[in-house]
């Protein structure tokens, strides 16, 4: 199994995210018409996800855009689309589970990455982190907010608003249907609403030595009072209280561990029922928590695939794996075709 060097973990830091430095910029706001965010619009009416839900997804979907290098994934179930991001141009995507893929928000002036995405089915709106590459060493962070149905902006918010030079790498959601973001170049934590976004935790022990390899994956844990977060360096799995924030490390333990640090490249993180699924390059660790700072792993494949994953989301009741390439981006090697969205076993 190829697990990611170090060194492709740095290249991937320093290109996605830059370095920690507080030159400012002035945001660009999304250009709006008639149909939503520029490039953008609500489901067809009639035909596939034409705003009803789709029965039986396949066990794999295709990308038809062989370009877009997706980095987050999530899943609306009311009219049966995969979201995604882009490294490669910045905007969002709509995926329908025949594969096909057009653009439900493009990205605002100038030169944009995305990353982590959430769907608030409940609410109908699309959260995503962003970052602006302005040539300088530091990218602004934002969090973007969508109505999932007419893909109109909502709110746009940089991350500088709660602490200087705030980066956004993945985006969780808890019941009231408030954001959580994750910071990869410091040990912060955001909190976001439609009204602006905080600091949630701050943790300077946890201030990556490498900017960029900090905080990554967060998913709220099922009994929706914590929070679960993974850390490159250090490479580690932490929970916090969402009333009382403070980071504990979760102790992972089992047979399939041995002779490796189980958190080592870890990205993204699901909750499925009451366990927990960690994405790595290759694998996906199935987690047993017997306590919210304990848990069993069992590692889990793919035959048809061996590298090139980042995050996951819950679809039909099963894990969700996306097969972005995103190593292949940041390396500018080219990637193993088509980007994928893949159900994986359990």
């Amino acid at each position: 199994m190829k697990h990611t060097s170090p060194h492709a973990l740095i290249l991937a830091a320093l290109a996605l995210f830059g370095c920690d430095d507080d030159g400012g910029t002035t945001p660009v706001p999304f250009e709006q018409d008639s149909g939503g965010a520029a490039g953008g619009g609500a489901p067809p009416a009639g035909g596939e996800g034409g705003g009803q839900p789709q029965a039986g997804l396949p066990d794999r979907v295709d990308l038809d855009d062989e370009a877009i290098f997706p980095e987050g994934v999530a899943f609306d179930p009311q009219a049966g689309f995969f979201y995604i991001g882009s490294l490669a141009h910045g905007g969002l995507a709509r995926v329908a589970p025949s594969g096909e893929t057009t653009t439900f928000a493009a990205a605002p002036e100038g030169t944009w990455q995305t990353f982590g995405v959430k769907v608030d089915a409940q609410r109908r709106r699309l959260w995503a982190c962003a970052s602006q590459n302005n040539n300088t060493p530091n990218r602004p962070g934002f969090v973007w907010v969508f109505d999932l149905d007419s893909a109109e902006a909502l709110a746009r918010w940089p991350l500088s608003d709660a602490a200087p030079g705030g980066a956004c790498n993945d985006v969780a959601l808890d019941a009231a249907g408030d954001a959580y973001l994750t910071d990869p170049r410091a040990g912060r934590l955001y909190k976001a609403t439609l009204e602006g976004v905080s600091l949630f935790l701050e943790d300077a022990a946890l201030n990556p030595a490498t900017p960029g390899l900090g905080f990554n994956g967060l998913a709220v844990t099922p009994d929706g009072a914590g929070l679960v977060v993974g850390s490159y360096i250090p490479a580690k799995l932490h929970y916090t209280p969402l009333s009382a924030p403070a980071l504990t490390p979760i102790v992972l333990s089992g047979d399939e561990l041995k002779g490796r640090s189980p958190m080592a490249g870890a990205d993204g993180l699901i909750f499925l029922e009451d366990d927990l699924f960690i994405v790595f390059d290759g694998e996906v660790f199935h987690v047993t928590l017997s306590a919210p700072t304990a848990g069993v792993v069992a590692k889990r494949t793919h035959p048809d695939v061996t590298t090139g994953l980042s995050t996951a989301t819950v679809a039909e009741g099963e894990v969700y794996v996306l097969k972005g390439e995103v190593m292949a981006f940041v390396t500018g090697q080219p990637p193993a075709l088509p980007f994928s969205i893949l159900k994986w076993p359990r």
